[in-house]
């Protein structure tokens, strides 16, 4: 997980050896999902 300065989660999901690995969702500082991204390995599916 990693925050915005207010506290709010900015990004939520898995690790692999330190690389994104499914599904990440992204967050505006008001908890609004903009982005929802498919990692596998570090590499982006979609």
């Amino acid at each position: 997980m990693k925050f915005h300065e207010n506290g709010i989660i900015k990004s939520i999901g898995n690790t692999v050896k330190g690389r994104g690995d499914r599904i990440w969702y992204y967050f505006d500082e008001k908890e609004k999902l903009i982005k929802k991204t498919i990692y596998k390995e570090g590499q982006v599916l979609g």
